[in-house]
């Protein structure tokens, strides 16, 4: 399986956060992710500025934070 196809979710649902609807998936290998860009429109926060705070968390491993840069999940790290 490619890169690419590491982050194409296998299961897909929306559901109800504050009230507003946001997309959670399950990815290949069995993690879960939430779309950025939902999670920061609900919670009224500016998708790039925390999509640049992602990429400086120590935390956060690279892998992590560009797989997040390129389809805007937010996966956990394990």
């Amino acid at each position: 399986m490619n890169e690419e196809q590491n982050f194409l979710p296998v299961e897909q649902q929306t559901l109800t956060f504050y009230g507003k609807p946001i997309v959670v998936v399950r990815l290949p290998d069995g993690q879960p992710g939430v779309v950025l860009r939902f999670l920061c429109e609900n919670l009224h926060i500016d998708t790039a500025a925390q999509m640049q705070r992602i990429r400086r968390t120590e935390a956060i491993p690279n892998e992590y934070a560009r797989r997040c840069a390129r389809k805007s999940y937010v996966t956990s790290a394990r």
